[in-house]
């Protein structure tokens, strides 16, 4: 349980001695199935030996809907819980309006939210997993700040592309990441307030497109350790594996 505004509530008693994938997830009111949708997935997927700890950020879920939400994640994973962080409180006003929710910048909060974590994997929750997510988790040891798959939307890298060089700054799109699925290294972040120089990136320059995204690589972009291909597709630019194979789909702006 995390002290002060920002309260955390188990949603299991179950009790695990393995070191847990610690995931994160951030949800209001109106993605509640996304929500439902990727958690579950996850659970679905991954290797049943391995314990999973999902960190629910939100704002405006019912203790009906954590009650649902702990029981569907258990019932696809028993070795599993779900601890949920009522951000309502987190003030959050310094971050530029994006679409109709700031939750967006909720995982630029978590270092200061997960305070025994080490590192945390943070996914979007639009996204459906047919693949083990404890095989990402390993490669967390070669993340020294931070890692993102490279963007796949030819039409978002050309869009960001455009802004950032008529804005003075260079721009390597073999570089360029999606931030829906990232791994943090909070120790790293948290002794460098790393993410002070996202918020300052945000605050100084206006009309980017893609909010924290757009911010992260503006100020860390150089730092981003790149994440196999494999672990985002975007179903819009066509799925390859065949089914039954592994695959991680993205629907963004599609769900």
């Amino acid at each position: 349980q995390t002290s002060g505004p920002l309260s955390a509530t188990h949603g299991s008693l179950h009790v695990s001695m393995s070191k847990p994938t610690e995931i994160a997830l951030a949800s209001d009111r109106n993605y509640f199935r996304g929500l439902a949708v990727t958690a579950c997935s996850i659970a679905k997927h991954a290797d049943k030996s391995a314990m999973l700890r999902f960190h629910v950020l939100h704002i405006g879920l019912t203790d009906a809907d954590r009650r649902w939400l702990s029981e569907r994640v258990r019932s696809f994973h028993a070795e599993s819980e779900v601890v949920y962080h009522d951000v309502e409180t987190v003030d959050m006003s310094d971050f530029p309006v994006y679409a109709s929710s700031r939750m967006t910048y909720a995982r630029l909060i978590l270092p200061r939210i997960l305070q025994d974590c080490e590192f945390v994997l943070y996914v979007d929750v639009d996204i459906l997993w047919l693949d083990d997510i404890n095989e990402l988790w390993s490669l967390r040891n070669t993340v020294e700040l931070f890692g993102c798959v490279r963007e796949p939307s030819a039409g978002t890298v050309k869009m960001e592309r455009k802004w950032f060089t008529e804005n003075g700054f260079s721009f390597d799109e073999a570089r360029y990441f999606c931030a829906g699925i990232s791994l943090y290294n909070l120790e790293a972040i948290r002794r460098r307030d790393a993410f002070a120089a996202v918020l300052e990136f945000g605050r100084t320059h206006k009309g980017f497109n893609c909010a924290d995204q757009s911010m992260m690589y503006g100020a860390l972009g150089k730092e981003v350790t790149l994440l196999p291909d494999r672990w985002q597709t975007f179903p819009r630019n066509g799925v390859k594996a065949k089914r039954g194979e592994p695959v991680v789909l993205h629907y963004a702006g599609e769900a």
